[in-house]
C-alpha cells in the first residue's frame, strides 16, 4: 500500500470523500494494477452515490484479484444501495465465504443501507 491509498482511507473514514477520491486516483496513478487501490476508490463512489463509477472500479479490482474479499464485500453493499438485493447478498455471501472475518464489519455496512 502506498501513502496516497493510506491517507485515502484515512480521509474516508473521516467522511472526506472528495479528498479520499483525490488520494486514490493519485495512488492508482502511481501503481495502476494494484487490486486495492480500486476497491477503494469503488468504496468511495458509492458512499458518494456514484454506482456506476463504484461498480466499474470494483469489478477492476476483482479482475486484478479475484480473491480480493472486501471487493466482493462492497460490490454487495454497491448493488444494495442500488436495490438489487439478490446480487448484493451473492456478493457479500462470497465475500465471507473468502474471509468470514469481514462479516461483522460488512452486515454492519449493509444495515445502514436503506433500499
Amino acid at each position: 500500500m502506498n501513502a496516497y491509498n493510506n491517507r485515502g482511507y484515512a480521509l474516508q473514514e473521516l467522511g472526506d470523500i472528495d479528498g479520499a477520491l483525490v488520494d486514490y486516483e493519485r495512488a492508482i496513478a502511481l501503481n495502476p494494477d494494484d487490486a486495492y487501490f480500486y476497491n477503494n476508490r469503488g468504496s468511495a463512489r458509492r458512499i458518494r452515490g456514484d454506482l456506476k463509477g463504484a461498480m466499474a472500479d470494483i469489478n477492476k479490482s476483482l479482475a486484478l484479484d479475484p480473491k480480493n474479499a472486501e471487493a466482493y464485500c462492497n460490490l454487495g453493499l454497491a448493488f444494495l444501495s442500488g436495490g438489487n438485493k439478490a446480487e448484493a447478498s451473492l456478493n457479500l455471501d462470497k465475500c465471507y465465504s473468502l474471509d468470514p472475518g469481514l462479516k461483522s464489519k460488512f452486515e454492519k455496512l449493509a444495515s445502514g443501507i436503506k433500499k
